[in-house]
C-alpha cells in the first residue's frame, strides 16, 4: 500500500509542508474503504475529519430545501473534502458519495487544525481552498 506520508506530500493543501508535519497528520491518518452508493460524509452533521480521495471517486451532493439533490463537484484522486466543516466549525453543507468503489484516508480535524493554528502558509493554502469549493458551489445554486 502507498504510504500515506508520501501521499499527502502530492496533494496541493499540503505540498509546501515539511517531513514533520506531513509524518504528524500520517501518524492519525486512516484508510477506510467505501462501496458505490455508501455515504462518506452527511449533510448537516458537525464535521469531525478531513477525508481525501486515495482510489475512486466521490460526488459531493447538497440537498435543497426543495428536496432536490444537486451535484456541486466529482472529487478525484488527491482531493479533499470536509475541511470547510472542520475549519469553520459549521454543520456540512453537502453529503459526499462514493462515486465507485473507493478507497480514502481520514485525518482527525482537530489534527489539522492543530497543524494550521501553528503554519499561517497552511492556513492561507486551506483557505484559497475553502473559497474556491464556496465559488463553485455558489455556481452550481
Amino acid at each position: 500500500m502507498e504510504d500515506i506520508k508520501s501521499f499527502l506530500g502530492g496533494v496541493e493543501e499540503f505540498k509546501a509542508l515539511d517531513d514533520e508535519s506531513l509524518a504528524f497528520l500520517a501518524s492519525s491518518a486512516a484508510v477506510e474503504e467505501f462501496s458505490e452508493g455508501n455515504v462518506i460524509l452527511s449533510q448537516g452533521v458537525r464535521g469531525e475529519d478531513v477525508w481525501l480521495v486515495l482510489e475512486g471517486s466521490v460526488n459531493v451532493v447538497q440537498k435543497r430545501h426543495t428536496g432536490k439533490k444537486v451535484v456541486l463537484a466529482n472529487l478525484g484522486r488527491a482531493q479533499i473534502f470536509g475541511e470547510i466543516s472542520v475549519l469553520t466549525n459549521n454543520p456540512t453543507t453537502a453529503e459526499v458519495v462514493a462515486n465507485e468503489d473507493c478507497r480514502v484516508i481520514r485525518i482527525p480535524g482537530e489534527n489539522l487544525l492543530k497543524l494550521t493554528k501553528d503554519d499561517l502558509g497552511a492556513m492561507a493554502r486551506f483557505g484559497k481552498s475553502v473559497v474556491y469549493r464556496l465559488s463553485d458551489s455558489a455556481r452550481k445554486k
